[in-house]
């Protein structure tokens, strides 16, 4: 069983909730910088990553914050 979450939040839903333009809406206005627009977008395509929690390993410098 593949448990891997693709879409995961780095905003919480529930704090973007405010800016919906009325409470039974599920769309806000988004300004996307990669694109320069703004757009009117879910709220589950909004503030989201694939894979935003997935641990990587650690380089050497990282851990030993040592540069040869």
């Amino acid at each position: 069983m593949n448990t891997d979450t693709k879409k995961q939040h780095y905003v919480w839903r529930k704090y973007l909730n405010p800016w919906k333009l009325s409470p039974e809406e599920r769309k806000v206005w988004t300004y996307i910088i990669k694109a320069n627009k703004v757009e009117y977008i879910s709220l589950m395509d909004v503030a989201q990553e694939s894979y935003f929690y997935k641990m990587y390993e650690l380089s050497p410098v990282e851990i030993w914050g040592i540069i040869s």
